[in-house]
Formats: structure tokens, sequence, C-alpha cells
């Protein structure tokens, strides 16, 4: 099953950066396997090989775990769904797994008001007597703010981070696609299920 029958060209900014993450970590061979290199070079897309040493010196499992943090909230929660797999991986990629942290540092508070205006119509003085411009908790979806409602009700303010979810849109139909690959180069694969599993959630 050929990646280009398969990826969306909405797709192709998003599949460069992985791809591109994931030869800094020393997978550049994974990438060429899976067809993305030739996919993206078609595309006009260039790789940089050169950086496919940067860090060999880490253990395999770390430089995945490192990965899957850079790529984002979507790959974390991959990653977090991996480190129940015992069954699949060693205990050492176990115990990496289990660092993936869903967390982030807080988005600046003039992105947290175009937001917020932009969700509920109005900026956050309009709509609440008070909104407190620091976090409770930040994750990498979402972070969380104290405020209060014009009749003293306290509430709490959970609000999707800005451009966060065509980016996770993006990378669910990849992972799609990378189970359909996988499924068809690997017949043995399609014993675990990777296409039901990525749509029941990692069930």
């Amino acid at each position: 099953m050929l990646w280009h029958a398969l990826l969306a060209a909405r797709d192709l900014g998003r599949l460069h950066e992985i791809a591109s993450v994931l030869i800094r970590y020393g997978m550049g061979d994974l990438v060429r396997r899976m067809g993305l290199a030739n996919v993206l070079e078609r595309a006009g897309r260039v790789l940089l090989w050169k950086h496919a040493e940067e860090y060999a010196h880490m253990e395999p499992h770390v430089r995945l775990r490192r990965a899957l943090e850079e790529l984002g909230p979507t790959f974390v929660k991959l990653g977090q769904v991996l480190a129940t797999r015992v069954d699949l991986f060693p205990p050492e990629w176990i115990a990496e797994f289990g660092k993936l942290q869903d967390s982030a540092p807080p988005s600046p508070y003039a992105e947290v008001h175009r937001q917020v205006s932009e969700d509920l119509g109005a900026a956050p003085e309009e709509i609440f007597a008070f909104f407190d411009p620091e976090p409770l908790a930040a994750a990498s979806i979402a972070q969380v703010h104290r405020a209060r409602l014009e009749d003293g009700s306290e509430v709490v303010v959970k609000l999707r981070r800005p451009g966060i979810r065509p980016i996770v849109e993006a990378d669910l139909r990849l992972l799609m696609r990378a189970a359909e690959f996988a499924e068809a180069e690997n017949p043995e694969l399609r014993n675990f299920r990777p296409q039901e599993r990525l749509k029941s959630g990692g069930e």
C-alpha cells in the first residue's frame, strides 16, 4: 500500500515535521522503510539527513520517548498507551514510556485572551467578573483558569490550546494511514488490530 495513495495533501506539512523529528532521533531508517522520504521529497519537502546522528548516543527507548514528547500531545498519548503493553515491550521500554507526562508550559495570556474571545464570542473581562490570567494547570491539549461569574459563582474555565485541533486531527489521520500501511506490509500485525485500537482510543 503506497503512502501517496493514502496521504491527504493537507497533511504533508505535519508529515514533514514528524519525519524530521524521527530522523533527528536516529529513526531515519524507519522513515525510509515506510516510504515517507520518497513521498515528501517528491512533494518538494527537504529532509535534513545530516541531523540523523544528533541523538545517536542515547539508548533507543530514550530516543523514542524524547521523540514522542517533541511530536506533541497525540504522540504523548500514544506513548502512554504503549506504557501499558507489557506484553509487547521489555521493562526498560515500559519504564521510559511511563515518563511521558501530559503537561506543557502555559500558553501566553494574549493567546488565552484571543481563544476565549473566539470560543465565547466576547473577551473574558466582558463575560466574567474575574478571570485569572495565571492557569491552575496546563496540559498538552488544554489549560484551566479560575474565574468568577457576575453572580459571584466561582467557576473553572478549560480552554483548548490555540491551534492544537488541526494538529491532533492531522496526527490521527496519519496514524490511521500508518496502521493501514503496517497491516498491509506485515500480516502478523493484524492480530494486534492497530486500526481498530486507534479508532477505539487504544483500548
